[in-house]
């Protein structure tokens, strides 16, 4: 099943979400922009959620793709909230989208930005970062207008906020998978606006919305109907005699055997590995990636995986496989050339 799928299943589910829990805005990651632009618009109508982004650029008009900023008035204080997302990130949509849009740095934009929400007398500039840590930090110290950054893409969470050196705005993290709610609450003291942050534990103390948790069955009912589209097909018919379960495999050949040929056939990306835990055999079908079937062979496959806990996983899948001679199957992610890829083992 392909990355794809799953973010786009997961994008109905948020925005519904979100737009049922009120939500100003989204700010779209990286991997939300993997839908494709249009694709990621349309959703955001749908929802009817706006979508901030102020670096994401469209080459030929230069303009950018997305709503720059928005501005909410709240007890008085004028606020003005803007989205930036790291160009660090590669622009992984449709390929006919490819060299359609880009990412422009992101300091420029959120000094653009923070000139025109100064100009709409916002009294306080917040803006949501998805970037690397280091990213933030410059953000902070180069924009001095921004009071708040919230922290998007780290994994980390914190009850204090980062102060930068050199930096005027504070750096907010609440941790990802929704394990808390961040709340910033703003006051008024001696006529000087003062912040408080805190991190709101999402334990089972708080009971399950009833029409979210439908939609997350449903979300989840549809995921299984991918997983079943993909069957595993046993090609042990057509190995040679020197590819037995009780004796040693020698792939060394299997390129030019009927069995290597049949799935240098197949459509999509497929391998062999052996018990050093690399690559021997790679199919033309990798190129659709834009990998060559040569870059990987010789590599361990240990190294492709998105998370530690992910290779460890498969690793004692292949160890049981040799040591037990009996067929499983697993499925993981890998990480390639920058593109997510749901697999089979």
């Amino acid at each position: 099943m392909e990355e794809k799928e799953m973010v786009e299943l997961k994008v109905d589910l948020y925005a519904k979400s979100y737009n049922l829990m009120g939500y100003d805005a989204f700010i779209p990651g990286e991997i939300d922009l993997s839908l494709g632009v249009p694709g990621l618009l349309e959703k955001s109508r749908k929802a009817q959620l706006p979508i901030l982004l102020a670096n994401l650029v469209e080459r030929q008009s230069q303009k950018p793709v997305f709503t720059q900023y928005l501005v909410r008035e709240m007890d008085g204080l004028k606020i003005g909230l803007m989205g930036l997302i790291s160009d660090r990130f590669p622009l992984t949509g449709p390929s006919a989208e490819k060299g359609e849009f880009y990412l422009a740095d992101p300091i420029a934009a959120a000094h653009t930005a923070a000139a025109e929400l100064k100009r709409r007398k916002c009294e306080m500039i917040i803006a949501v970062a998805h970037m690397e840590e280091d990213e933030q930090i410059t953000l902070a110290r180069s924009v001095s207008e921004i009071q708040f950054i919230i922290s998007g893409h780290v994994p980390k969470s914190s009850l204090f906020p980062l102060k930068p050196d050199k930096a005027a705005g504070q750096i907010l993290f609440a941790g990802s998978s929704g394990e808390y709610l961040g709340r910033l609450d703003l006051f008024k003291k001696e006529k000087e606006w003062q912040s408080r942050f805190q991190l709101v534990p999402l334990t089972g103390k708080y009971t399950d919305d009833l029409q979210t948790g439908e939609w997350v069955g449903e979300f989840k009912s549809r995921l299984r109907k991918l997983f079943e589209a993909t069957e595993t097909i046993d090609l042990s018919r057509l190995f040679t005699k020197d590819l037995t379960q009780s004796g040693s495999f020698n792939l060394g050949g299997v390129r030019e055997s009927i069995f290597g040929k049949l799935l240098n056939a197949v459509p999509v990306p497929a391998g062999l590995i052996a018990g050093d835990y690399c690559f021997t055999f790679c199919n033309e079908a990798w190129q659709k990636l834009s990998i060559e079937p040569e870059e990987l062979e010789g590599r361990s496959f240990l190294t492709i995986f998105c998370t530690p806990e992910e290779a460890t996983a498969v690793q004692s899948t292949v160890d049981k496989v040799y040591r037990e001679r009996k067929s499983l199957v697993q499925e993981s992610r890998i990480l390639l050339s920058e593109c997510i890829v749901w697999v089979r083992f």
